[in-house]
């Protein structure tokens, strides 16, 4: 992603990853969000609410979701929203490695809707 304006050399790496991280967050937080909208269980969809983990140095969205296949929805839904930014994601679980399907309605931002059958690997989180 290319920024508008230049900073001074000193601030510039740090702060234009920062804002980077930021542009992109917001769009696939917003991507997630809509994908909860259209999610077939509104208690889980709404659990899901505030469960963000951080971004991490290298851009990636972590999340720590205690529900495996809110998980899965949450990772297809940065990964569809992300895509187009070359973006990757993480998805924390206790069971590294597990493999979860999830039938889910994911509408993307070009305002397609998808429904389709998740299938993804979760990966424990190495940080905690």
């Amino acid at each position: 992603m290319v920024l508008s304006h230049e900073m001074p050399p000193a601030e510039s790496a740090n702060a234009k990853s920062q804002q980077e991280q930021d542009l992109l967050g917001a769009k696939w937080f917003g991507g997630i969000m809509t994908a909860l909208a259209n999610f077939p269980e509104p208690a889980l969809a709404a659990d899901l609410d505030g469960r963000l983990r951080h971004w991490n140095a290298a851009g990636e969205l972590l999340l720590g979701l205690g529900d495996e296949s809110g998980a899965v929805l949450a990772a297809e839904a940065i990964r569809l929203m992300g895509a187009d930014k070359g973006g990757s994601w993480a998805v924390m679980c206790a069971q590294e490695g597990s493999i979860h399907q999830v039938p889910v309605t994911v509408r993307t931002h070009l305002g397609d809707e998808r429904a389709m059958t998740i299938t993804a690997n979760l990966v424990k989180d190495s940080a905690d």
